[in-house]
């Protein structure tokens, strides 16, 4: 991958490896979206040669609004902290709903593999016919009726559990605690149809983003109206970075009965 150019140089530095110490959350996203907003800045009077001085206008333009979503984020986090829930939930739903535009998106027709996986713990191998929508059923969700034994997660609160799915078999069971003894369910999403899943892509990381960056931009060198998408996409992906990273803080302590870096995903949700 081509790294020669300031912009993608700083980029690829952050590449979600986020754990905020003895810190809390709102503090440390505070001095992690200044320095990012700060390198930017750098990185745009930098050189940028392949870029190009047409994508780094572009960028020099969205610094402000980079700024604003990132103070607006460190702000949702601290009403939520002050037990201004309400406030924190309005806050954030204003910004998401402001910067939809931003969001990179995909489609679950258009996923690499087209599987999904979901992996609980126990056995739920099905051995009677009769059983069969029984287990598949238990399988992908826990019954109303045990919904007090559901923890928070990431993505949903107690009592609430969403759907995870993941998109091999090694992440899910991963993702469940590494189980010695465990089931799961191979799954495709409604992809052929127009009803296939619109995605709210969180999933992009630099080094694979930035080499398709690359790869695409030499293969529309010659063609302006391509090269302009593309940089759109790039600059999406630098102005959505802060709420992404927001919600892909590593835990601190799992065992806690309140994760603090869950409360911007599950706002999210």
């Amino acid at each position: 991958m081509y790294k020669g150019d300031s912009v993608y140089k700083v980029i690829l530095n952050y590449n979600f490896d986020l754990f905020r110490g003895e810190l809390d959350v709102s503090t440390y996203l505070e001095n992690h979206f200044q320095k990012y907003v700060s390198d930017i800045q750098r990185a745009i009077h930098g050189d940028n040669p392949f870029l190009g001085t047409e994508f780094v206008s572009m960028l020099e333009e969205k610094i402000p609004l980079i700024s604003e979503i990132c103070s607006q984020i460190v702000d949702v986090s601290k009403k939520y902290n002050y037990g201004l829930i309400k406030e924190a939930y309005t806050k954030a739903y204003d910004l998401f709903d402001d910067k939809y535009s931003y969001f990179l998106l995909s489609s679950s027709r258009n996923e690499r593999n087209r599987f999904f996986y979901r992996l609980r713990c126990g056995d739920f191998r099905i051995t009677d016919l009769k059983e069969s929508k029984k287990k598949k059923a238990e399988l992908f969700h826990i019954k109303h009726n045990k919904k007090h034994l559901i923890s928070a997660y990431r993505y949903s609160i107690s009592g609430f559990p969403c759907l995870y799915l993941a998109s091999s078999q090694e992440l899910a069971w991963f993702e469940c605690g590494m189980p010695r003894q465990f089931s799961y369910c191979q799954m495709i999403i409604d992809e052929e149809s127009e009803n296939a899943l619109q995605l709210v892509d969180f999933s992009n990381r630099p080094i694979d983003f930035l080499s398709n960056i690359h790869i695409n931009l030499l293969n529309a060198k010659n063609d302006e109206n391509k090269k302009e998408i593309i940089y759109q996409y790039f600059l999406k992906y630098i102005i959505t970075y802060p709420l992404v990273a927001a919600c892909s803080i590593k835990v601190t302590n799992r065992n806690n009965n309140f994760v603090e870096e869950y409360v911007i995903p599950q706002i999210f949700m």
